[in-house]
């Protein structure tokens, strides 16, 4: 396997993303900033505090989560940006392109889901899961939003008017004590989400970006804790990813 790396030191590269311009585009949580890699080359945008996850929005324009900051940040593909206020607080994480042409993000400290127009109107809706953690958030197939709720060890579905309509415990989890009111909050339909076929690699940021070929069929690792998330094309054979090198001590 061979990897190419694009150095970005002392950045934090963390969520990565393709724009509408072929280009991909990553957030540097660490320098506030958004980078836009185009083959061998950088350019760097001042965005805000925390740039975390990063997506492509359906106005053409590139959205991430303002994390420390409590806002979305927009940057067009010529590098301007602009902010949408969020809630005080509300720490806002994953974020995708929604099936009825708005931004939806997930608010991990107050248990709710935003909808955010491209004019920046904001919506927010409770999940009504106490402790829940919100985390990460995709559209699905059936025309709704689907998130990880982290503390509660499930999965919400969301529809588009803000309808909490299902909530998934996933098998096996075991959650802290802290969220134990959580965990017997969010129940278990006689349903189960079908096996999603699609895949994508993401690492938390450190200092570099990665390019590594992929088998076709070979199996996608799981991220690790705290990871931005990423997306794939179908049929595509390169992954990107960003990652953190390893500390070594001296003795």
């Amino acid at each position: 396997m061979r990897c190419e790396e694009i150095s970005l030191p002392g950045s934090g590269p963390y969520g990565v993303t393709t724009g509408p311009d072929g280009a991909l585009w990553v957030t540097l949580v660490h320098s506030g900033r958004i980078a836009r890699v185009d083959g061998g080359e950088v350019d760097v945008f001042d965005v805000g505090d925390g740039p975390s996850v990063i997506t492509a929005g359906p106005d053409g324009a590139l959205w991430c989560t303002l994390l420390r900051e409590h806002a979305l940040g927009r940057v067009t593909t010529g590098g301007e940006v602009r902010k949408v206020a969020l809630a005080p607080g509300c720490g806002p994480y994953g974020i995708t392109a929604g099936p009825d042409g708005a931004l939806w993000c997930t608010e991990m400290n107050t248990g709710r889901v935003a909808r955010v127009t491209v004019d920046g109107a904001v919506t927010e809706f409770p999940l009504g899961v106490e402790d829940s953690y919100p985390s990460a958030i995709a559209a699905g197939a059936d025309g709704a939003l689907w998130l990880t709720l982290n503390q509660a060890g499930a999965l919400a579905r969301v529809t588009v008017d803000g309808q909490v309509e299902c909530v998934f415990r996933c098998p096996r989890h075991r959650p802290r004590r802290s969220a134990s009111r959580a965990g017997r909050t969010a129940r278990c339909g006689a349903r189960r989400s079908r096996r999603d076929s699609s895949r994508g690699v993401a690492r938390t940021g450190g200092s570099r970006s990665s390019r590594c070929p992929t088998a076709p069929r070979g199996r996608t690792p799981s991220p690790p804790m705290g990871a931005a998330g990423a997306g794939s094309r179908s049929g595509a054979r390169t992954a990107w990813a960003t990652s953190t090198p390893t500390a070594r001590s001296s003795t």
